[in-house]
């Protein structure tokens, strides 16, 4: 077994009725609300002098009580958010050697802010970073990367467990490498999808009128044009779409592999879609995140661009609006339902009042 932070392990009997007997190495018992977890002794097999076990034979408390492998992976998620899987190689300051380092997560800082972290000074980054306790790496090392976010240049920090930088590695221009490291895990495990629904307006201009002869039309009717407009506009931005443009803070940066727009026919009228890959599922907070990038994106960003482009539909031409001063909301696919099923309703109960009249 392993108790409290792992150090000591010893062998134990599970009595009859569920309760444990068990001493550590010392001879003095374990109660059993300091158990961590535990495998019984006739599926540990020697390999090389080191311990081995299926994971399906272990057995796993926290707080008490016996949780699964699954449950510890997602416990672990939900503890540490922004951990990543990246490993790197460098020269680190008073080591002299190249070493291996895993990068517990990743922080976007200022000029001025990197500078301090540089000059070992006592960093509020590092201090919070410390209380998160990721655990250590055999034969390596581990800890935070800071980026410079207006040059790129990186620092691999070590703090073993103080608040500068105890053991660092300058890394020049390394912000691009990471991402792109960051973008090639996210497309293998992109494998969840949600959508985010707008309302759309369609405006036309008639052949040989002006801009300012614009009336409001049924979207539904030019589907296929607009679709095919849609989707070659975002051509440049490659697989990523409109989350290449993501800002370093964006709370969902770290899920959210590609954004892309789209247009669908939904209750009988054409609506603006935002057409999500995502390697893990999103919380409320980033979810609201994400709504309002998109919202960004539509209304300042390619929407902004995309409305001032026609498309010529034959008896004049169309503008397309993902944005709108008016009437403009957000939904995720269950909000837009529920709204769907509300206006339902009431387009229901107006007609049985006009039948009534």
């Amino acid at each position: 077994i392993e108790y409290r932070i792992g150090k000591d392990k010893s062998t134990f009997t599970i009595k009859d009725d569920g309760s444990y007997l068990c001493l550590d190495s010392k001879g003095e018992i374990i109660n059993q609300e300091n158990i961590i977890s535990y495998v019984n002794g006739n599926f540990v097999k020697d390999v090389y002098g080191s311990a081995s076990y299926d994971e399906d034979k272990i057995g796993i408390r926290y707080k008490g009580q016996e949780i699964s492998i699954e449950e510890i992976k997602q416990l672990e998620e939900k503890m540490y958010p922004e951990q990543t899987s990246i490993v790197l190689n460098s020269m680190f300051y008073t080591y002299g050697d190249i070493e291996t380092f895993h990068v517990d997560e990743i922080k976007y800082v200022n000029g001025g802010t990197f500078a301090n972290i540089f000059k070992r000074k006592n960093s509020d980054i590092l201090k919070e970073y410390n209380k998160k306790h990721y655990e250590g790496k055999e034969n390596s090392l581990h800890g935070i990367l800071i980026i410079n976010k207006e040059n790129g240049d990186g620092l691999l920090v070590d703090t073993q467990g103080f608040e500068y930088a105890r053991y660092y590695s300058y890394a020049p221009k390394i912000k691009n490498h990471v991402e792109s490291i960051i973008e090639g895990q996210m497309k293998e495990t992109a494998i969840y999808e949600m959508k985010l629904y707008v309302p759309l307006e369609v405006e036309k201009v008639d052949e040989g009128e002006n801009e300012d002869d614009a009336y409001t039309v049924d979207g539904r009717d030019y589907y296929y044009k607009i679709k095919e407009k849609v989707s070659r506009s975002i051509d440049d931005c490659g697989d990523r779409g409109l989350a290449k443009y993501f800002w370093d803070d964006d709370k969902c940066r770290n899920k959210v592999y590609s954004i892309k727009p789209d247009v669908e026919i939904r209750n009988d009228q054409i609506m603006g879609v935002a057409v999500i890959k995502m390697t893990k599922p999103l919380n409320q907070e980033e979810i609201d995140s994400l709504k309002d990038f998109v919202t960004g994106q539509f209304s300042d960003g390619w929407g902004e661009g995309f409305e001032q482009h026609e498309i010529e539909v034959g008896d004049g031409e169309i503008y397309v609006h993902f944005w709108s001063y008016e009437n403009y909301y957000i939904h995720t696919e269950e909000e837009q339902n529920e709204y769907e099923k509300e206006q339902n309703e009431e387009n229901v109960q107006g007609m049985q009042g006009i039948n009534m009249s």
